[in-house]
């Protein structure tokens, strides 16, 4: 999500949110490689091994911060809307839709079809992040527009509104409009949150903010699994996802990093690993390894193998993007410009 989102976002390049970009990738593959691909704890599960039950609960709670970190970097810094921004995110996309399916097609993993390119093209095989996105790039305009004219009383009231609507529909009564936060509509609060506090949140304690709502959002799912209450923890609007993400992006505001090329050129790519395992074959690819390593080892060295083979992903995506920047600069990118 990275490389697309920091070409359209204004300001300078700053490596103290490169680094959270980098890490917010990493709570997304986390995501995906535990509940997704493992299935939650049990109650069962919780009262015999109540250590490893609970260190996956906790590395839930914060890999769910990853999506909403990216949306609220968005927000914090404004999308420069642009043909040659949203050329270069759909480029990104297109690219490793093609690439991926090539793949299996020369593997025999996969038949080619022009039905399969006109799903990519289409992004029916980018997951539901980028097509929501798109749509926040498209709003954009509008956000920055009220974001810039709007009193400090209007912003915040009609942020109050429309997180009140967010939490509501999307948190605790689920509507397909909002679906948990999987939607542009819940993405648009996310964004206006992202620019208000960029503009007049004056807090110090972003890290004690993650904390608290971590050591909540954790008691909470021990407590909804163990006594069966009717609570949905596992949600993008949940508020202390919400708030939990805030607060990192406060605490990284603050950090005084020198900037740095290596970082910077990594942050760029850090969207090709979301795109490279959320193809839909990919994905399940994906799910399949990371189940094998759970059953298959315990404790420790299951934490070792499967952060082992996350990096691995994120290596390999950061090193299979490098040809489409080289093509994007060289290449595309000109025809654009004329």
């Amino acid at each position: 999500m990275t490389m697309a989102i920091q070409s359209i976002t204004t300001g300078p390049r700053q490596s103290n949110f490169e680094i959270l970009r980098m890490i917010a990738m990493f709570l997304v593959l986390l995501v995906h490689a535990n509940f997704m691909s493992i299935g939650k704890p049990s109650a069962l599960d919780i009262h015999e091994n109540f250590l490893a039950s609970e260190t996956r609960l906790l590395i839930q709670t914060v890999s769910l911060y990853g999506v909403n970190i990216f949306v609220l970097i968005s927000g914090w810094f404004s999308i420069k809307t642009s043909v040659k921004g949203l050329s270069n995110l759909l480029f990104q996309v297109y690219y490793f839709g093609v690439l991926i399916l090539a793949v299996l097609t020369a593997t025999g993993m996969e038949q080619f079809s022009v039905g399969r390119l006109y799903q990519i093209v289409l992004l029916h095989k980018s997951g539901w992040f980028v097509v929501s996105y798109v749509i926040l790039y498209l709003l954009s305009p509008v956000l920055n527009k009220f974001s810039e004219y709007a009193s400090k009383k209007e912003f915040k009231t009609i942020l109050l509104s429309y997180f009140a609507m967010l939490i509501v529909y999307g948190y605790i009564d689920w509507s397909p409009e909002i679906g948990r936060g999987y939607s542009a509509l819940s993405m648009v609060g996310i964004y206006l949150l992202g620019r208000y506090a960029r503009l007049y949140v004056k807090f110090n304690h972003g890290f004690m903010l993650f904390v608290v709502c971590t050591l909540i959002n954790t008691a909470l799912t021990t407590s909804v699994i163990l006594f069966d209450l009717p609570l949905i923890i596992n949600s993008y609007d949940n508020p202390f996802v919400i708030l939990g993400a805030l607060g990192l992006i406060i605490c990284f505001s603050k950090l005084n990093i020198k900037q740095s090329k290596i970082v910077n050129y990594i942050a760029r790519s850090t969207f090709a690993v979301y795109l490279l395992h959320i193809y839909p074959e990919m994905l399940e690819k994906f799910c399949n390894i990371c189940k094998d390593l759970f059953v298959n080892s315990s404790g420790v060295t299951c934490l070792v193998r499967m952060f082992a083979f996350l990096i691995l992903v994120y290596a390999v995506s950061i090193i299979l993007d490098i040809p489409r920047r080289l093509i994007w600069k060289y290449g595309l990118k000109r025809i654009i410009k004329n």
